[in-house]
């Protein structure tokens, strides 16, 4: 678990990203899906229009909950 705390956090330098790769498998497919899919600007765009489209239904569904 502390692995995966390490590579979210933005305080870890690329030099222990990859220290922590080594060890760790998945961590380490983790590092390459992110390289790809970052690098793909159109597949960037789409995941965060996306991801907003759930966001702004989860608020308006949140809303409606709380109306009386």
């Amino acid at each position: 678990m502390e692995k995966w705390a390490a590579y979210f956090s933005p305080a870890t330098s690329d030099e222990e990203l990859e220290e922590i790769a080594a060890g760790e498998e998945a961590i380490r497919e983790a590092m390459e899906v992110e390289d790809v899919f970052t690098k793909d600007e159109v597949a960037k765009r789409s995941y965060e229009k996306a991801e907003k489209f759930r966001r702004d239904q989860a608020a308006q569904l949140s809303y409606a909950r709380q109306e009386p």
